[in-house]
């Protein structure tokens, strides 16, 4: 089994704080992260993820009006010219949901 580790904002279970003062307080140490979440928590554990060069891929939850991408109303920024639109964007529901950091802006 895995052993299970939690961060509470007011400390009353586990780790006072965020997931990122959670893995700081336990000195853990990863080749990966993946993780799924409210977007502030995402963008924190991307920013940790790049400081400590470990490979984050990101499960992004937008809302999918069609989900079929046709629509666009689920992109994401990214640092990449899209083929579908043109712009810097990606579609959560067809490309993602889950992205490589590196490949969105959050």
């Amino acid at each position: 089994g895995a052993e299970v580790l939690i961060a509470t904002d007011d400390g009353s279970v586990g780790t006072k704080g965020t997931v990122i003062d959670c893995i700081k307080e336990n000195s853990l140490t990863a080749d990966s992260i993946f993780a799924c979440g409210p977007m502030p928590m995402l963008r924190g554990l991307k920013a940790f993820g790049e400081e400590n060069e470990i490979n984050t891929q990101l499960s992004l939850e937008e809302r999918m009006a069609c989900g079929l991408g046709a629509c666009l109303g689920c992109v994401v920024k990214t640092p990449d010219i899209d083929g579908h639109s043109y712009v810097n964007n990606k579609r959560v529901c067809k490309d993602g949901p889950v992205f490589e950091a590196s490949q969105v802006i959050i």
